[in-house]
């Protein structure tokens, strides 16, 4: 009995190696990697306009998004930078639905290959306004993150400029920012909680919190 056990336990072992074996899986790719990006210039897009609800954002007449770009949604949203073609391009960033009121952003800029590059679209969707910036990107050389202020606040009525506060420092971290600013990056701790208060320049007069 014992030996007619281990004999059918070997061959149970046989049969499911054989098993494995033919269901090895082959992978094939189907979108062909670029790793050659020394001559690529790279693009973020954040949408701050109130009340968009379907941009999407062209280069060159092409679009190089994938999904809806919605009121406070960021592209690419996993935090990695498109890639585009340096030089002169045009750039558009427009509602496609042939109803919406929504006011394209078009212009034209320049980039250069090797930097990054950050659109901001700000106001309101019929007074869509953009902002665009060369990103300085510094990579540390400890463990401390980056971290940038950029007003985009919308009011009916002109606002004063305003501060960034952190409790965990007790200070401005950035002052007088201005509408459609954007502040240069400042090594700020990382793995640390913090909550920051936006307020009227010099004052402590809290306009609305922050939480990181």
């Amino acid at each position: 009995m014992k030996v007619s056990r281990t004999i059918r336990l070997i061959a149970y072992l046989i049969v499911g190696s054989i098993s494995i074996v033919s269901c090895k899986k082959e992978f094939e790719k189907i979108v062909v990697e670029d790793k050659e990006l020394e001559d690529k210039a790279f693009l973020k897009v954040y949408n701050g306009a109130v009340n968009t609800n379907r941009n999407f954002v062209y280069i060159d007449n092409v679009p190089v998004t994938g999904s809806i770009l919605a009121y406070g949604a960021l592209f690419p949203s996993t935090g990695y930078t498109a890639t585009i073609e340096p030089g002169n391009r045009s750039v558009l960033v427009k509602d496609t639905l042939a109803t919406s009121t929504q006011v394209p952003v078009s212009f034209t800029s320049t980039f250069e290959a090797g930097k990054n590059y950050s659109i901001f679209t700000y106001d309101t969707v019929n007074a869509d306004k953009h902002k665009i910036v060369e990103d300085q990107i510094e990579v540390p050389a400890d463990t401390s993150a980056r971290l940038r202020f950029v007003n985009l606040i919308y009011s009916s009525t002109p606002l004063p400029n305003v501060d960034l506060y952190s409790t965990r420092q007790g200070a401005n971290i950035f002052s007088n920012v201005g509408l459609a600013d954007v502040t240069d990056f400042i090594p700020y701790a990382s793995n640390s909680v913090d909550t920051f208060y936006v307020r009227e320049t010099g004052t402590t007069t809290n306009l609305t919190p922050l939480f990181s």
